[in-house]
């Protein structure tokens, strides 16, 4: 199970808004446009982001090794135990560490497609954010010119102004931080996509993707994580790579010419056995405070669904007393902002919990 595929991703577009794009900020008059979808991300990744092409020369490189490990095997060695070595040991060796980089490659893959789909919602959810700050702004210097009136008029104080001055300076404060972690986005969209970052990206809105994940059994999750690690798979085959290693001197130690070679051998051995047994428990803790992740947002996303429909009430409540004259319309407004931002507080809790069950879903994988 993968946490991207062309499937998976192309799924994701069942949920678009249609006809909704959003500019990501023009940094040059000749900057390039690039128009962005989940799947372009998905190809643009796979096919020119910089780690999954180191993965990928790995990958080439540990073939060639295994070929020439092969090429070896019958090949004699300066020495019989340099023999032995070619026949039974280094082809092992290589197979080994061209399991690892394959499966190092494909987790490279799904680490910076998750980070990349990632990217693509944080610059939609900030979009979002600052219109709600903008909004904010309109509604504190309505509030600004309204006490402005009143000082005129000679009923409240200048101090009723400096207050809400600060109040405007502080919400301009925020927007300006917004906009600014805008530009960074758009710069780590264009960096992990491995092109110009004055690349002017165009994404498509879509909605957040969110489903309950049902699929998790601890015990059965941390028995195929044992088996399919390759951290763990590794040390153990490195094991009995030692364990080979070390009949191969001791066969040939007729003379004690390898007696230190066999002692580091040995003690080598019982380090592995630790590291394994360590390995073990951390990936057992590892699972749990994964799987622990998962449950944590998803209690997140189930509060902030009730802090929404508060707000929702909250506005209609508002709304009702303004029609008839007891609340304000920048109270309305005021209203309608919290319920505005308690609908960013839910994208951005689902966005948390997605991002979650795909990391755990790669961890056992």
């Amino acid at each position: 199970m993968k946490i991207f595929n062309r499937k998976s991703l192309a799924a994701f577009m069942v949920l678009a808004i249609a006809g909704t794009l959003i500019a990501l900020p023009t940094m040059g008059s000749d900057s390039e446009h690039e128009t962005l979808s989940i799947e372009s991300i998905e190809a643009k990744i796979l096919n020119d982001n910089v780690a999954v092409q180191r993965a990928e020369l790995d990958f080439e490189m540990k073939q060639d090794e295994l070929v020439e490990a092969e090429d070896n095997k019958s090949d004699s060695g300066s020495s019989t135990v340099e023999t032995h070595k070619n026949r039974r040991y280094y082809t092992q060796q290589a197979e080994m560490n061209l399991y690892v980089s394959e499966k190092s490659l494909e987790s490279i893959k799904q680490t910076e497609l998750l980070r990349g789909v990632n990217l693509y919602y944080d610059y939609l959810l900030i979009v979002k954010e600052i219109d709600i700050q903008n909004a904010t702004m309109l509604r504190l210097n309505d509030e600004l010119a309204a006490v402005n009136k009143k000082i005129e008029l000679g009923v409240t104080t200048l101090n009723t102004r400096t207050t809400k001055e600060l109040e405007v300076s502080k919400a301009n404060y925020a927007l300006t931080q917004l906009q600014n972690s805008k530009e960074t986005l758009f710069l780590d969209m264009n960096l992990a996509l491995q092109q110009d970052l004055e690349t002017v990206l165009v994404i498509e809105d879509v909605a957040m993707p969110f489903e309950k994940y049902m699929d998790a059994d601890l015990e059965s999750d941390l028995e195929f994580v044992l088996v399919t690690n390759k951290d763990l798979w590794k040390l153990e085959k490195q094991d009995a790579l030692d364990v080979i290693e070390l009949d191969i001197y001791e066969d040939n130690n007729s003379r004690d010419i390898y007696d230190s070679s066999i002692s580091r051998l040995k003690a080598t051995l019982k380090q592995n056995q630790l590291e394994i047994a360590d390995k073990k428990l951390g990936l057992e803790y590892d699972l749990r405070s994964n799987y622990n992740a998962v449950l944590n947002k998803y209690d997140a996303v189930v509060i902030t669904e009730l802090e929404l429909d508060n707000a929702k009430m909250a506005l209609d409540t508002t709304t009702k007393r303004f029609e008839v004259g007891f609340e304000t319309k920048n109270t309305v407004n005021a209203a309608q902002e919290t319920l505005d931002t308690a609908e960013l507080a839910l994208l951005q809790s689902k966005l948390d919990y997605y991002v979650a069950v795909e990391s755990y879903k790669d961890f056992i994988n």
